[in-house]
């Protein structure tokens, strides 16, 4: 579908041609009768569709007002005037860039010619001019048609050069410009935007949050410099039709119900941003984009949650996006005090082809990006299959991207090669691996065999060490697999820093629930992360293994009194075991608990053997009123097992007539 799309995309029918040719030669009226404005463009070096233009000036007593022109495109190709040329520019939607060629939303006679800003060529622009106090703090903005005159056209490399050192009249308004949008950046910050813009470090977000390495082309002071005006811009016009009830094709973003909080996503992008070595921004990245409903244009105001903002839309580049000019044509009738262009029906239409032809193109540059990455790996699984005699991690020299591109073709494939698996171990146990990894392994594809369940219990255990990643893989199952979303119940019990939190959770995935048991954790975001990771484990069919003891024992004051006793030995040859019994033991001693009003049980656990073939041992602890402590400990080959096992040794112990009784 997406190569018909791109077909379609290569050509104009020659009435579209014979109409562009006709607004060409419209555009030198257009511009009667408006202001002047000046104005720079700054753009990449191979940029030729330049739509939007910028100009800072100062005022005498402190502040400025900055100017944002945008090529007036909805002025001269309207559905009445240009039929054609208006249908297949919908149909296009976007302009799509390639390494060797641009394929336009509109010829390339008006994009890259008659109404592209040219440096010293009149053009019909309309523009948003945005007061700042001296404190640089926006005012009321006021929004008209002009006429601009681009003084000049830099590059990106180039305004940083100017910032640093101005060598013409455009340079100490770069450098204000610099200030203002610093400003404007920050002010996003403080305001709840999922916002990073780290030159030295290389990383950046999108509008919607996601955070991205800076290409070399992008690394520099003129981007954000672009980008805050730009937003500022688009939020400016989407207030201003917002607060008037005028329906547009607004841009929406919003987080999924089990996203985690906005402060923890900007603390998690900051962290690997910071520390790249002690996290992996890949899986940042895939946390973030799960936890993150895709942007859509849409006829209604329903928020943006990357720029937290109550309202926002597209209008600053109506040559490459089809949304823009719709709202131009709009922005054009409320300036005028004419009738609206478009119902709200026709714009839901519109809307529906956009996001279908804007997912098209996604969908295309992944597929092209997979393919480039697959015929190299096959090569290098193939030499490490030879060498692997020779070198105990043939594998060891490939970067989490091109490894997981490994994992995804075995995974594809069904076909995993012992070279794999043992490199698949070998990260796990240094942390390699990431939820991405974890999720493509265990979840997207249902491959069986003793060597698959093998790396899915290795994985699984990786998942029970760190069960903060639980939430983002039943994201990612919701997104990719069609899961229902994850629910989780949850309670405390104890006075003060004897408090202990429960959670239990459930998913259901092709109509089948799987219910976790109960989980207690010094704090309640830990027992509904244990209990989430324990679903994932019902949900790929595999018993979930157990973090190592030490791991917890740091943090879980709620166990204090466990990790200060003795050694204790495993629950001696003989005694009643509970193995096989059709109760959960582990709910019958928190009902005990409860019912002789004692404090509920604390878990610990050890680890043995290797990730995959692990052996826990777990201690369940208890302590009754007059201080009297009972800890048992018993192993299994699972967490589960090895905590049912220890419970159901100290119900015996402690209530052996009320474990009669159930």
């Amino acid at each position: 579908m997406a190569e018909q799309h791109e077909e379609r995309r290569r050509t104009f029918s020659n009435a579209a041609l014979a109409e562009a040719t006709a607004t060409a030669e419209r555009v030198r009226t257009a511009l009667h009768g408006r202001a002047t404005v000046r104005g720079v463009t700054i753009d990449g070096p191979t940029s030729r569709d330049l739509d939007d233009a910028l100009w800072l000036e100062s005022h005498p007593y402190g502040g400025y007002t900055l100017n944002v022109s945008i090529a007036d495109v909805g002025a001269l190709i309207t559905p009445e005037m240009t039929p054609a040329l208006d249908a297949e520019a919908l149909q296009r939607a976007f302009t799509r860039y390639h390494a060797d060629r641009n394929v336009p939303m509109l010829p390339g006679l008006l994009s890259e010619g008659s109404l592209s800003l040219l440096a010293e060529r009149p053009r019909p622009t309309i523009t948003i001019s945005i007061p700042f106090d001296p404190q640089l703090s926006p005012g009321e903005p006021a929004i008209q048609q002009t006429a601009l005159i681009s003084s000049r056209r830099f590059h990106y490399d180039e305004v940083d050069e100017e910032i640093a050192d101005p060598r013409t009249d455009a340079g100490p308004m770069l450098q204000d410009t610099l200030r203002v949008a610093l400003a404007l950046f920050q002010r996003r910050r403080l305001q709840g935007a999922l916002a990073i813009y780290d030159l030295r470090a290389g990383w950046a977000t999108t509008e919607e949050g996601m955070l991205v390495r800076l290409p070399a082309s992008n690394g520099n002071k003129a981007h954000l410099i672009i980008q805050e005006c730009m937003i500022l811009a688009n939020q400016v016009l989407a207030d201003f039709l917002a607060q008037r009830g005028i329906p547009a094709l607004y841009r929406n973003h919003a987080a999924k119900a089990i996203a985690p909080a906005r402060g923890v996503l900007l603390q998690m992008m900051e962290t690997v941003v910071a520390h790249p070595e002690h996290t992996h921004p890949e899986s940042v990245q895939e946390t973030v984009q799960f936890a993150l409903e895709r942007a859509r244009y849409a006829p209604t105001v329903e928020g943006h949650f990357g720029l937290q903002l109550p309202a926002y839309l597209h209008m600053t580049s109506p040559l490459r996006r089809y949304p823009d000019l719709v709202n131009q044509r709009i922005l054009h009738a409320i300036l005028k005090g004419t009738a609206l262009p478009y119902t709200v029906p026709e714009l839901e239409a519109m809307a529906e082809q956009v996001n279908t032809v804007e997912q098209l193109i996604k969908d295309a540059k992944k597929a092209f990006f997979l393919n480039e990455y697959d015929e190299p790996l096959r090569r290098a699984l193939a030499e490490a299959v030879q060498s692997q005699g020779d070198a105990p991690r043939p594998l060891s020299h490939l970067d989490e991207k091109h490894f997981h591109s490994l994992i995804r073709m075995a995974a594809q494939g069904a076909d995993l090669s012992p070279v794999i698996e043992q490199e698949l171990y070998s990260r796990l146990e240094e942390q390699a691996l990431n939820t991405h990894d974890i999720f493509t392994l265990v979840f997207r594809f249902q491959n069986t065999g003793e060597a698959w369940e093998r790396v899915k219990r290795a994985a699984l255990y990786w998942l029970q060490s760190q069960p903060h990643h639980a939430i983002t893989l039943l994201m990612m199952g919701q997104q990719a697999l069609g899961w229902q979303e994850a629910t989780c119940e949850e309670t405390a019990e104890g006075p003060g820093h004897q408090r202990v939190f429960y959670a239990w959770a459930a998913v259901t995935v092709e109509e089948r629930r799987h219910i976790s048991s109960w989980h207690a954790a010094p704090n309640k975001d830990l027992a509904k992360q244990e209990a989430w990771a324990e679903v994932l484990a019902h949900v790929a069919g595999v018993d979930l293994p157990a973090a190592p003891a030490e791991e917890q024992d740091d943090t879980a004051e709620a166990t204090e009194h466990a990790s200060q006793a003795a050694p204790l030995p495993l629950v001696p040859t003989g005694a009643p075991s509970w193995e096989g019994a059709d109760k959960n033991a582990v709910s019958i001693l928190h009902e005990m608990a409860q019912r002789h009003e004692i404090h509920p049980a604390s878990y610990t656990y050890t680890l043995a053997g290797p990730p995959h073939d692990p052996l826990f041992t777990c201690t369940c602890t208890v302590t009754t009123h007059d201080g009297r402590t009972t800890a048992l400990s018993a192993s299994g080959k699972t967490k589960k097992a090895a905590a049912q096992e220890a419970a159901f040794q100290v119900v015996c112990a402690l209530f052996p007539s009320d474990h009669e009784e159930t």
